[in-house]
Order: C-alpha cells, then sequence, then structure tokens
C-alpha cells in the first residue's frame, strides 16, 4: 500500500492555517486588554498623581496633550504673561529661566531672558536653555506647539479665558510645580476678596447696573464680549457691558451699537508707553464736542475710568484688583477714602 505523499501544495496550506491560527490569537490578546479610546477635547485639563509625593505626575492640559513630569520643574520656559505672573506669585520666580518680551509684571520678570514673542519664539534659544518645563496659553500657535514636540521637551498649556478657569489653572500650574498648597492660597484669597466686592455691591440702594463701555483702546471700539474674563469683571464690579450681546469673544463695536446702548461709564485700558495722558486728554476732548460722543451719557457727564491694561489683558493672579478698580469707578460711594 503506497503511503501518502505531502505535496509542496499540502506544505503551503498548512503554513497558511498556522499564520492564520496566530492572527487569529494575536487579536483575540489584543481584545482582551482594556482600550483607551481617544478622548475628545476636555471642558478642562486634568491632573493625576500615582504617590504620595505626587510626582510622577500626570498631566492633560488645555490642548488635550497628555505629559508625565518626573519631579517638580526646576527650569521653565514661559510663553505666556499670565503664567510668568503666576509663577513669580508661587513664589517660583527663580525657576524661570526665559519668558517672552511681552513678560513684563512683576518687574523681576523683565530682567529675565528673553525667547522672543508669544507667537514666534526663539526654539534654538530655548532648546540652549534646557528646560524642564514649558508653559504656555491658548495663544501659544499650534505650529510653536508642534515644534516644540519635536525638540521632546515637557510642555504644557493653559486656556484661562474666564474668573473660574483663572482659579483652575492656577491650581494645576501650583501642582505641577510641586507647590499646590500656594497655589490654592492663591485662589482662597482671590475668592475671598471678590466676595467681599460682592459683599459692598449689596450694600448699594436697588436700581439698575451702569451700563459700560469697555475699550481696549480708546479709538477703535474694540472691546471685549461674553465669555471673556474682562466681560465677567464688569459684572463682579457691579456693571452691564453693552458688548455682551457681540458675536466674538473680542468684537470691534460699531458706532451705532454704542449710541443705541448709551453707556453711563467708559472704562478704557491705558498702559505704559501705549497711551500717555496727553494723548488721552486730546481724545477724551475730542469725543466730548463730536456731535455723536457728545450725546453720550457717560462723555456728557465725564464718567471715565482709566484701568492698567495688563489688568485687562492678563488673566493673571492681580484679576480682582482689576475688578476693584472698576467698581470704584462705576460706584465711587464704594471706594476707600484717600488719605
Amino acid at each position: 500500500m503506497r503511503k501518502p505523499v505531502l505535496t509542496s501544495f499540502g506544505v503551503l496550506i498548512g503554513i497558511l492555517v498556522f499564520a492564520l491560527a496566530i492572527i487569529c490569537l494575536f487579536r483575540f490578546m489584543a481584545q482582551a486588554k482594556p482600550k483607551i479610546a481617544p478622548s475628545a477635547t476636555p471642558s478642562a485639563p486634568s491632573l493625576t498623581t500615582s504617590t504620595a509625593t505626587g510626582f510622577p505626575l500626570h498631566f492633560r492640559d488645555a490642548f488635550n496633550r497628555e505629559i508625565v513630569l518626573p519631579a517638580p520643574p526646576q527650569r521653565i520656559v514661559s510663553l505666556a504673561p499670565s503664567l510668568t505672573e503666576l509663577i513669580f506669585a508661587l513664589g517660583a520666580g527663580d525657576r524661570i529661566v526665559a519668558d517672552t518680551t511681552y513678560c513684563i509684571h512683576p518687574p523681576e520678570a523683565i530682567a529675565k531672558t528673553k525667547i522672543g514673542g508669544i507667537m514666534d519664539p526663539d526654539m534654538e534659544k530655548m532648546l540652549g536653555l534646557h528646560p524642564d518645563l514649558v508653559v504656555g496659553s491658548g495663544l501659544t500657535p499650534q505650529e510653536v506647539v508642534r515644534q516644540i514636540d519635536r525638540l521632546s521637551l515637557h510642555a504644557a498649556y493653559f486656556r484661562h479665558t474666564s474668573i473660574e478657569s483663572v482659579y483652575r489653572d492656577t491650581v494645576d500650574l501650583a501642582t505641577l510645580l510641586g507647590l499646590r498648597e500656594r497655589g490654592e492660597k492663591i485662589v482662597t484669597d482671590m475668592r475671598q476678596r471678590g466676595e467681599a466686592l460682592t459683599k459692598q455691591l449689596q450694600s448699594l440702594p436697588s436700581g439698575p447696573r451702569p451700563k459700560v463701555l469697555l475699550l481696549l483702546r480708546i479709538n477703535g471700539l474694540y472691546s471685549a464680549g461674553k465669555g471673556s474674563f474682562p466681560h465677567e469683571l464688569i459684572q463682579l464690579a457691579g456693571g452691564d457691558n453693552i458688548a455682551a450681546q457681540a458675536a466674538t469673544m473680542w468684537p470691534q463695536l460699531a458706532m451705532e451699537t454704542v449710541i443705541q446702548n448709551n453707556p453711563d461709564v467708559i472704562l478704557v485700558a491705558i498702559g505704559k508707553g501705549k497711551v500717555d495722558g496727553d494723548f488721552l486728554q486730546k481724545e477724551w476732548q475730542r469725543m466730548r464736542v463730536d456731535p455723536r460722543w457728545s450725546k453720550i451719557k457717560a462723555v456728557a457727564n465725564n464718567r471715565l475710568v482709566l484701568v492698567p491694561d495688563d489688568l485687562l489683558t492678563i488673566p493673571g493672579p492681580r484679576l480682582m484688583e482689576a475688578a476693584e478698580i472698576i467698581a470704584y469707578g462705576l460706584h465711587p460711594e464704594l471706594a476707600p477714602a484717600k488719605r
């Protein structure tokens, strides 16, 4: 009797069957493992620690990027004035090895090595400083984010557009630096200051809130609308922002909108080297004789309130200072007596 002969075709069939079995096994093993689905952009960053000391620390930032910090960073590059200011407020200004040309508060920030602008930092210079953490904001362009990632640097980004998000980011950044308790103390102090201001406003006679026109520049009608922290500051200070119905967060208003809303008070952001006193005085006088502006109640009644522009453009630990300046401008009777 002839024994069966295993042909080359049979060998091939055997190999294919074996390979198919291996593939099925690997697929089964992969399905048995827990899957991590790609998450949508979170509404807020998240922090996770795995030890009692808080490090290594896992952080998912405002751009939905996850980083792991093995230890509290000691060499920081800041790409945002708000974050520079906050790091100094946390008592960690000595850890900043570089910041941007726009980082001018506190005065110690001016002396730091400058990495360039917010939109175009010098990557080669940054890499040469050997930072163990780069911090940026929602203003950091995505191309800059990608360039920093290509340098394999730890980087975290924060998007603080509201007062509550400033509180959240203060604690998160403090945690990244190993200074969570300091961050919580800053937030507690800010909240208490805001609550004290609210209590003062509640002592006023009931009535309509003064309507407010905020001008980020005295000319151009550039303002801040709903969703922005200046809008929230006006509300906290007991005012009614006429730009609240604007289609964008940072609108350029039409003169017709100003005339229609007829604000009681005009807030103007003023900064050193940007709007000097002579220009402001001349512009205000021009408005007082302009046929359109002169009919506005704020102009007719000389209700102009000046606010340092960095308080209205930098969402940092001085937010309550801005709220108080605005509140006392809208409600002079609440202002502390000058000695």
